[in-house]
């Protein structure tokens, strides 16, 4: 379901999405990949109220201190887009470009590599830097 999620991010369909996404959370409670699409629409649809507390409930439930490329990236829309922190958003995107990286090397080269390495996602990182 939440494949079907990310498709309707990538056409700019956030709405559509964001039901998607409070699906697939109904479905597994346990997953954050719901819960991270969740925060990503309403991020790019500004309605940042209650995205920051959400962002922290995240971090806090997967374990505190390991923070994934994706997650540092909604960081850095959050810093930018609700509080104009202009170097807060550079650090936390290029700390999600270097785990994302990271994230990526692990991998032996192949076909999960080119899935892992998500190049619409750096797409995307790269015109949070612009």
């Amino acid at each position: 379901i939440c494949e079907l999620g990310y498709q309707y991010t990538l056409t700019g369909n956030y709405t559509q999405a964001y039901q998607i996404y409070q699906k697939a959370a109904a479905t597994d409670e346990n997953a954050s990949e719901p819960l991270y699409g969740m925060i990503y629409c309403r991020i790019k649809q500004d309605l940042l109220e209650e995205t920051e507390q959400q962002l922290d409930f995240l971090k806090d439930v997967e374990g505190g201190n390991q923070k994934t490329a994706f997650h540092a990236f909604l960081e850095a829309m959050l810093a930018w887009k609700s509080a104009g922190k202009l170097n807060e958003a550079c650090d936390l995107l290029s700390e999600a470009l270097t785990l994302h990286i990271a994230e990526t090397k692990k991998l032996p080269f192949g076909f999960e590599f080119y899935i892992k390495l998500n190049s619409a996602f750096l797409l995307e990182l790269a015109k949070e830097y612009l």
